[in-house]
């Protein structure tokens, strides 16, 4: 029998990043520490991606793909495809989680970012929603 997986906007507020992304190079024991390895593995290419979020939004082509995450009571989804995208526009909203972590120059970058998008925020994002991991390979 085929499991469906479907198409939902979902609020930023609620995507957690994978904790065990292959990206990283270790799993993670926290949003706040997947955040900053994402950081110190990506650096300057993932303010470049903030800003190209910033200036463009994000592309219409290239959905995230989530699956329900079981880490609280509240509708949350965690990221299994598209984690840098969340990870930037997560900085966007916060720039101050990698103060003193992020050379000083690309924080400053990154906070002059976040000023402009918060004149136009990115508050959701198109997600394919699966069932789980296995689904999703």
């Amino acid at each position: 029998m085929e499991i469906a997986s479907a198409q939902k906007v979902v609020p930023v507020s609620s995507l957690l990043l994978d904790t065990a992304n292959p990206r990283l190079s270790e799993v993670q024991s926290s949003q706040y520490d997947a955040i900053l390895s994402t950081v110190k593995s990506q650096g300057e290419k993932l303010v470049n991606l903030a800003q190209h979020l910033v200036e463009h939004g994000p592309n219409p082509a290239s959905l995230l793909i989530v699956t329900p995450s079981n880490e609280n009571s509240t509708e949350t989804y965690t990221v299994l495809d598209g984690n840098r995208r969340v990870a930037a526009l997560k900085l966007l909203e916060s720039p101050t989680l990698v103060d003193g972590v992020i050379d000083a120059k690309l924080y400053k970058r990154l906070k002059r970012l976040s000023l402009e998008f918060k004149k136009n925020p990115i508050s959701t994002l198109n997600c394919i929603v699966v069932p789980n991991i296995e689904y999703a390979d």
